[in-house]
């Protein structure tokens, strides 16, 4: 037959062949479904509607690999009130872990247990989350109010080469929070069922012992039951913040969501905007830009405390707000915070 002759087939067999392969490419992208304790928050979960830029800008700034990683890297650092939580060296297993059932100093009152199982590498480990997490005094409208936020399940980082690390997630993540108009609770649950990685590049021009630019790749589940569902794959996005400090210099990220298929384009090193600006594309076709998307969502420092009392001046805390996912806390005498807001690299963890 000659290559270019055309081939006839039933118009049905043809429907039916095309859902069937569609089907088959949407299910061999990372897995049927997510699994483990991410699997456990999103069970019931509907499929996102990526055809929608306000879902496609959110999980742009949660699914991507490099915000998978900001977002779920959570290490305690001591300090602060030592009393509580309570942090236990266990020599023999090469691991510390924190315990709750406390309230410190600041007005947290904590729960559940961490356990951090050293590695070779400074940095490196697996983080081992069983109902962890805190609830923070907070003032809305009238009354006073507590923020939650509990973490279940795993995270582990390594160094697997000289600049290359991979980082596996089964996470999910219970919080409440309040509208900020009309103080209604507003209770949310995500989770991550994720693989990446990040390769740090050789330079680092300004000295600041991080590499100057770092290429990511990952792919995974990641949703709400607000959001819904979606299989996230990023595929080398190159994040150079000398070069373009508001947005990726290049890379892609497809979001699927059933049969539907968004994609997110990162453009920084042609078109490098302060609005960090992206375009994408709804089942290929364009869709136009969205604003608010950079490589790396950046943390947001809001004062917290009880009726006015700033993070400086009355109960020394401060709230990391990300956007579309305020979910962590960090002391400001450096107790607990999410890993960093700034371009990672092994060289830079402490």
């Amino acid at each position: 037959m000659d290559e270019r002759s055309p081939v006839h087939v039933p118009v049905g067999a043809a429907a039916v062949a095309l859902a069937a392969a569609a089907m088959l490419l949407a299910a061999a992208v990372v897995g049927c479904a997510p699994s483990g304790d991410a699997g456990e928050a999103l069970r019931g979960v509907p499929n996102a509607h990526v055809r929608e830029a306000r879902v496609v800008k959110t999980l742009a700034n949660t699914a991507s690999a490099p915000n998978v990683f900001h977002l779920t890297y959570l290490i305690y650092r001591g300090g602060g009130d030592p009393s509580c939580p309570v942090a236990r060296r266990d020599e023999e297993a090469a691991a510390t872990v924190v315990t709750g059932g406390c309230t410190d100093r600041y007005g947290f009152t904590w729960h559940g247990t961490a356990t951090v199982v050293d590695a070779p590498v400074p940095g490196d480990g697996d983080f081992y989350y069983d109902a962890f997490g805190w609830d923070m005094p907070y003032w809305c409208g009238e009354r006073d109010v507590s923020l939650t936020v509990r973490f279940q399940g795993a995270v582990s980082v390594h160094t697997t080469e000289p600049r290359l690390h991979e980082f596996n997630v089964d996470l999910a993540v219970d919080r409440l929070q309040y509208d900020w108009r009309t103080c209604a609770p507003a209770p949310e649950r995500w989770g991550w069922d994720y693989a990446g990685s990040v390769l740090d590049g050789a330079d680092d021009e300004d000295r600041n012992g991080v590499a100057d630019v770092h290429t990511w790749n990952g792919s995974g589940w990641v949703g709400s039951d607000t959001l819904g569902l979606a299989e996230a794959v990023t595929n080398e996005l190159v994040d150079h913040p000398l070069r373009c400090a508001d947005e990726a210099l290049s890379g892609k990220l497809k979001l699927w969501s059933g049969l539907d298929c968004a994609t997110v384009l990162y453009d920084g090193a042609s078109d490098c905007d302060a609005d960090s600006t992206v375009t994408w594309r709804y089942d290929g076709a364009d869709r136009g830009e969205l604003h608010g998307v950079p490589a790396i969502t950046q943390c947001a420092v809001r004062a917290v405390g009880r009726r006015g009392a700033g993070a400086a001046g009355g109960a020394g805390l401060a709230l990391l707000l990300l956007p579309a996912l305020a979910l962590t806390v960090a002391l400001a005498r450096g107790r607990i915070a999410w890993y960093r807001c700034r371009p990672w690299s092994a060289s830079s963890r402490h």
